[in-house]
């Protein structure tokens, strides 16, 4: 038999081998592209107005400081949101670190002013506003939820959460829009270096 038919016999059977075992092989399950994770710079906010009716430029703060982005509900106001005041009773702890806040909804700044309380000083009753110690934005057409994936186009709802922006600027983004916190109060226990 010639040579050449032998070398040709044997390098098909060697690839037929191989093709079987890579057939029969078990893989891992390879991830799908929508649930991927990966960082980017954060989407850029436009100016927005805040609760004094100041307009804060959220991007003269990416890559100076960690910052937390909370979409909460304006409906209900700022006091009702949990999340809201567990950031708030965190305030010193968040100075410290040297990290910003920012809460967005689609509450008007007047809205955003804070609750009133009635405190009795000298004999008179005087109504005492409560301020919030960080900055709460009014996005009124909801065009800032919409780009950072907090709002739901089906239900024409924002969408509450939290997003953290690293100091580089990045954010983790999954389906080509900012992904959300998993466990926010986790989260932030853990930035902020709290015991369990």
């Amino acid at each position: 038999m010639d040579k050449r038919i032998l070398v040709i016999l044997f390098a098909g059977g060697l690839i037929g081998a191989a093709c079987a075992w890579k057939l029969t092989r078990n893989y891992p399950p390879q991830p799908r592209a929508e649930d991927l994770i990966f960082k980017q710079p954060a989407p850029r906010i436009p100016p927005l107005y805040n609760q004094e009716s100041k307009m804060v430029r959220f991007d003269s703060y990416l890559s100076r400081h960690d910052i937390f982005v909370v979409f909460y509900n304006g409906d209900k106001g700022v006091d009702n949101s949990e999340m809201m005041q567990f950031l708030k009773q965190r305030k010193d702890a968040f100075d410290r670190k040297g990290a910003k806040v920012f809460g967005i909804s689609g509450a008007l700044p007047q809205q955003n002013i804070g609750t009133t309380e009635v405190v009795e000083k000298d004999g008179q009753r005087i109504n005492k506003r409560n301020k919030f110690p960080y900055p709460l934005l009014t996005d009124l057409g909801y065009a800032v939820h919409q780009n950072w994936g907090r709002y739901d186009l089906e239900t024409n709802q924002p969408q509450p959460g939290l997003i953290f922006v690293d100091r580089a600027g990045n954010v983790d983004f999954k389906n080509s829009k900012p992904k959300p916190v998993e466990n926010p109060q986790q989260f932030i226990r853990d930035y902020l270096g709290e015991a369990p």
